[in-house]
């Protein structure tokens, strides 16, 4: 027979490395052995057989020694085969002989398949530091994952300063648009005001803005999300692939580990390799988003001919409403809830505060100023106190809506003096212009970057991974995945 000297030779190394097999652990440490941390003499005496510098180390992985188990996996499907082809020349049975000799072609094909796998890994990874440009990567990276988060983060820092300069624009667009000012006076049972929101057609656009943040803000975390997927499939396949192999060692789950030696490649290999592809395209698009963003540098023409940002997103500050700092100062505020509600603040710890709100609330306004003025001043009024304090009531009060009346008067020239100020013109200038023409087409053009970026590997590795389930003799049939490809 052809096939007798290999069959020969094979059952003799596996029966040879079956004997030689408890060999691997007669290193095996003692019962008695010493935990993490305790001094030690030699490696046998620790738990972690780890002795560093007079130290036990920690405890190994648990999975240091997978590919143990996937050697013996080889080893006993090889026996196994070696026992089916004896009993088959020995009862003469042709099915089983066949058999054999297919599972032997299965098996090579196993080893060359794990070896493969292994020596693929082992050369992306050292090809790492050639697939991304040294100017995003900074240093080569150490793996192919490295190389792929640093090309997620260089698309998200541009999706992060866009996010930025989308927010400082709807900050202002809001503050602009919710301004509005009411001047007012009353005289008894007679009052009058004029109310205005000068810059109020400016929510649309706010809304508008606030649509791009959000999508924008989705891109990012998806982006965020890819990172976090690469670190799950690069330390997953650690176990994953010696769990591949060993199930693509024997015949009933062949297909199962020709789909998790694929699914380990397309994932950890495959998909942050792709990221390389969407990094090139992504850079033919880089520097224009950059300038949409940012502005151009452009030289100027005349001396000293520096160079100046032209351009990217900005839009007018238009600060604070006029003679804020004296409306929300602190003697404002007395003013208004009295002196009397200050009293409680003194007391020391939260319950001073509390006390405040609840004497503003009682003792605020006209009634307050009425008991810190007239309580003193007619307490020396004797039989007269309450014909005093009911005089000088109604002085304070008088005093005291005079001063409030007049206050939005003495205010109107310079809050209508504001709101000239925002004409309509001005505010296509300062706002619709810049929003229109640069910031919301940008905001479109990075979530067509991002997307492409983000689906190109995707597609790469779904695509891959049934062509190698294929090729490993996996289960070609993924449904669903195979119809999305």
């Amino acid at each position: 027979m052809r096939w007798e000297p290999e069959i020969r030779t094979l059952l003799l190394v596996s029966f040879a490395l079956a004997l030689l097999a408890p060999l691997l652990y007669a290193t095996a440490p003692p019962p008695s052995c010493k935990a993490a941390g305790e001094v030690c003499g030699m490696d046998t005496e620790c738990c972690s057989v780890n002795c560093e510098f007079n130290r036990c180390g920690p405890s190994k992985p648990w999975h240091e020694g997978i590919y143990v188990w996937v050697g013996l996996a080889v080893i006993i499907s090889a026996a196994v085969i070696g026992l089916a082809y004896m009993a088959a020349q020995l009862f003469q049975i042709r099915v089983m002989d066949a058999w054999a000799k297919i599972e032997l072609q299965e098996l090579a094909s196993g080893v060359i398949i794990a070896v493969f796998c292994i020596a693929f890994v082992a050369s992306v990874n050292a090809s790492a530091a050639f697939l991304i440009s040294p100017k995003i990567a900074g240093t080569p990276p150490p793996n192919v994952g490295e190389m792929a988060k640093g090309a997620i983060s260089n698309i998200y820092a541009d999706g992060a300063q866009l996010y930025k300069k989308l927010g400082e624009a709807y900050f202002n667009v809001a503050r602009v648009a919710s301004y509005s000012y009411t001047v007012g006076i009353s005289a008894w049972y007679v009052s009058t005001s004029i109310s205005s929101s000068p810059a109020q057609g400016l929510y649309p656009l706010a809304s508008e803005i606030g649509g791009a943040m959000d999508s924008v803000g989705t891109l990012l975390l998806f982006l965020a999300a890819q990172q976090s997927f690469i670190v799950f499939f690069i330390n997953a396949s650690q176990v994953m692939l010696p769990v591949g192999i060993f199930l693509r060692c024997f015949s009933l789950s062949r297909k199962v580990g020709g789909v998790v030696l694929a699914a380990v490649i397309a994932s950890s290999v495959i998909y942050p390799a792709a990221f390389a592809v969407s990094n090139e395209v992504y850079s033919v698009f880089q520097q224009d988003l950059q300038d949409n963003v940012n502005g151009k540098l452009v030289r100027l023409s005349t001396p000293p001919y520096t160079l100046v940002r032209q351009g990217g997103i900005s839009v007018w500050d238009p600060g604070n409403p006029p003679l804020t700092g004296l409306v929300c100062s602190p003697q404002m505020q007395r003013f208004i809830e009295s002196p009397l509600s200050f009293i409680p603040t003194l007391i020391p710890g939260g319950a001073g505060g509390l006390a405040g709100e609840i004497v503003a609330v009682l003792l605020g306004g006209e009634t307050g100023w009425q008991l810190t003025i007239c309580a003193p001043a007619c307490a020396l009024a004797g039989t007269g106190y309450l014909a005093c304090y009911n005089t000088c009531s109604n002085i304070v009060e008088k005093v005291y809506v005079g001063v409030k009346s007049a206050f939005p008067l003495l205010m109107a020239p310079y809050l209508m003096g504001y709101s000239l100020d925002l004409s309509g013109q001005d505010l296509h200038d300062w706002y619709f212009d810049n929003m229109q023409n640069v910031a919301l087409p940008a905001a479109a053009k990075f979530g067509v970057l991002a997307l492409v970026f983000s689906l190109l590997p995707i597609i790469i590795a779904m695509a891959m991974l049934r062509n190698l389930a294929i090729t490993f003799g996996g289960e070609p049939q993924l449904y669903g995945i195979s119809r999305m490809i």
